[in-house]
């Protein structure tokens, strides 16, 4: 469930993710002066956002995956309900000719639905792109043609139209 560690997740990555870990550094340990760059090569696990999905939903098909706000409480999916989500979202891309690497923007607040897409995306190959749904058109108009998204997700008609109302100087943008 949410909040148990994962057994396969290497120990220096669950300790990090503790909140008591600086903390819990021995005083000559702890981090001193401005932030550097550190080499990110924590482990040899599979090195995808989609292929690390992918993984967990093997590990642990019936856990809860997500909860997310419902009729007024709370409701969950499993990481094997998250999967078809995904996995029909990954389809309706590759349906859509969405090529490796292309890009797909997401409109939309901050929602189990937003997961679903993004994740999505990545299992099909593409690469995901974000606009804040407090943008405007013209914003939303920028963001899509510098990033050269294929596809846009909105969320709801108010979103659909803020690209409807820039959608004839956005020659890669196929599909809302």
């Amino acid at each position: 469930s949410l909040g148990q560690r994962s057994r396969s997740r290497p120990r220096v990555i669950q300790r990090m993710n503790d909140p008591g870990f600086l903390e819990s550094l021995h005083p000559h340990d702890a981090p001193r002066g401005p932030p550097r760059a550190i080499p990110l090569r924590m482990t040899a696990e599979p090195g995808s956002v989609a292929a690390l999905f992918l993984s967990r939903v093997r590990e642990s098909p019936a856990d809860e995956a997500y909860l997310f706000p419902a009729h007024g409480g709370w409701s969950s999916v499993t990481w094997a309900e998250a999967r078809m989500d995904v996995r029909a979202v990954a389809l309706g891309l590759g349906a859509l000719g969405l090529g490796r690497q292309e890009r797909c923007a997401i409109l939309c607040s901050t929602r189990l639905e937003w997961v679903i897409a993004d994740l999505g995306i990545l299992c099909a190959g593409g690469a995901t792109t974000t606009i804040y749904p407090s943008s405007t058109a013209e914003e939303c108009a920028h963001v899509l043609a510098d990033s050269g998204a294929r596809i846009c997700f909105a969320e709801d008609d108010v979103q659909v139209a803020k690209v409807a109302a820039c959608r004839g100087t956005l020659p890669a943008l196929a599909h809302v």
